[in-house]
């Protein structure tokens, strides 16, 4: 109370302004300019920053020196992406041909195949084999080195190379489970769920999935399923231990196809294009696959410039089926 009675009690004089009004306003301006103003900005998309293919794991897609297209987890999901041909639809010049994607995967990468059995690798590394239809739905991304495939990894036709990365645990705990349709009647459900533990030292993520299918062709139809878990060991800052296991497989009946016919004077005359909902296989022509894929990687650090990485793993396919051709069709 002394303290206000003295401040009522001054004089007048004392309380005007040691500035006039111009001069508050130009030095208020002058604060509110030299403050530091922080603006941040982040861009939705779907593009990648760095690649996992063949040398150049974990280098920026600016400096590494090829072609390399990447799908990411984040594109698959906004397509509603459920098999390679969809993930691939992204990626130029790339195109897929002799057989029906409904069963299986034959790529033709620059008007050069893509074999099933040597342009394939998991995560980088491990040489699978794409007879039987490998899921996405436990991918993160999908990866196409053009080209220049042989120089990196050896015996493998020069048209690509497809590497498949498979989700882990992240930072942050995952639990989602979902269900998609088609129009053609297929369905299916699965789960992703990933969770660290010990502070992360330890991270687990599995998935699975299951659906049934139903091609364009009449009476074509069948199921899949699929189990996966990677697993992740950090027991310090410089070692750290991977693995991979996967298991899937694919029941149904395959569709056949109409060969064209032979040349006269140069020329093909195509046949009439059937409709698509047109069967051309037996009754009970059989597709039955099953694909079993193992892999453990362990990194060593030995300086900031030096790392030591053993990798080794296993791949197994097995495919009954049995596919009929039509020729001289008018």
């Amino acid at each position: 109370m002394l303290l206000l009675a003295a401040a009522v009690s001054l004089p007048p004089a004392t309380l005007e302004p040691a500035h006039p009004p111009a001069a508050h306003a130009r030095r208020d301006a002058e604060q509110r300019l030299d403050e530091e103003v922080i603006v941040t900005w982040r861009r939705q998309g779907f593009k990648a920053d760095v690649v996992q293919v063949g040398m150049f794991r974990n280098r920026s897609v600016l400096d590494t020196p090829a072609t390399v297209n990447v799908v990411t987890r984040a594109l698959m999901d906004a397509q509603g992406v459920q098999g390679l041909e969809g993930a691939l639809r992204n990626t130029p010049g790339i195109t897929q041909q002799t057989t029906s994607p409904f069963n299986t995967n034959t790529f033709v990468a620059r008007g050069l195949s893509v074999s099933a059995s040597a342009n394939y690798r998991l995560n980088g590394g491990l040489p699978i084999i794409n007879y039987a239809p490998m899921p996405v739905e436990n991918k993160q991304r999908v990866e196409l080195l053009k080209g220049v495939s042989a120089i990196y990894y050896g015996f493998a036709t020069p048209s690509g190379v497809l590497n498949l990365v498979t989700k882990r645990a992240g930072a942050e705990a995952v639990t989602q489970v979902y269900a998609n349709a088609d129009s053609e009647g297929g369905y299916g459900a699965g789960f992703d769920i990933g969770r660290g533990y010990a502070n992360d030292t330890f991270g687990a993520r599995i998935n699975g999935y299951a659906a049934h299918t139903e091609a364009a062709a009449r009476d074509v139809s069948g199921h899949r399923e699929m189990l996966t878990g990677a697993f992740d060991w950090t027991p310090s800052d410089r070692l750290s231990v991977r693995t991979d296991l996967e298991y899937y497989n694919r029941t149904g009946e395959e569709q056949g196809g109409i060969t064209l016919p032979t040349a006269a004077n140069g020329k093909i005359t195509l046949p009439a294009i059937p409709t698509a909902e047109t069967r051309f296989s037996p009754e009970g022509a059989p597709f039955t696959t099953w694909g079993l894929n193992a892999v453990a990687r362990v990194d060593y650090r030995l300086s900031n410039a030096w790392s030591v990485r053993v990798e080794g793993g296993r791949a197994e396919a097995h495919r009954d089926r049995m596919i009929a051709t039509l020729g001289s069709v008018n």
